[in-house]
């Protein structure tokens, strides 16, 4: 079970967090992708709605969640707030990727829960810093779940 001050999302980055859940139906088995897209201000994402984001407003936005309750409570940096969204935990990091979450990540939860293999959970990052994101230092999960 989660640590009840892991769980709490206190996110100090602008980002918008889309969760999409792809049903079984579709493909073999149900997968879920988070996709974090960082720097969209307000009025050119969420706030735009289809002017800006048609595909993901009109044909996405029914096959998940758009999930808009948010807010920036501090300054915004691109480790910080991915590292935030993934382990929900808020924590001052480094901007440069050289200091990964002392909180673990949900996929760390998730390969502990369910045995899943390292193949199971990816990062895709147009920035190498994010490899940050792959795992935390906590003790009790780290590499081994990464």
């Amino acid at each position: 079970m989660v640590n009840a001050n892991r769980s709490r999302m206190r996110l100090g980055s602008l980002v918008l967090l889309v969760l999409l859940l792809v049903h079984a139906s579709v493909i073999a088995s149900p997968r879920i992708i988070i996709v974090i897209i960082d720097g969209g201000r307000y009025a050119e994402t969420i706030g735009s709605r289809a002017v800006n984001m048609p595909h993901i407003w009109n044909e996405l936005r029914k096959e998940g969640t758009i999930y808009t309750n948010f807010r920036n409570d501090g300054i915004t940096k691109t480790c910080a707030g991915h590292a935030s969204v993934l382990s929900g935990t808020w924590q001052q990091l480094k901007n440069d990727g050289s200091e990964r979450s002392t909180a673990p990540t949900l996929f760390e939860y998730y390969r502990e829960q369910t045995a899943a293999s390292e193949s199971s959970c990816y990062v895709i990052s147009g920035k190498a810093k994010l490899s940050m994101l792959t795992y935390s230092t906590d003790s009790s999960y780290g590499k081994r779940y990464g």
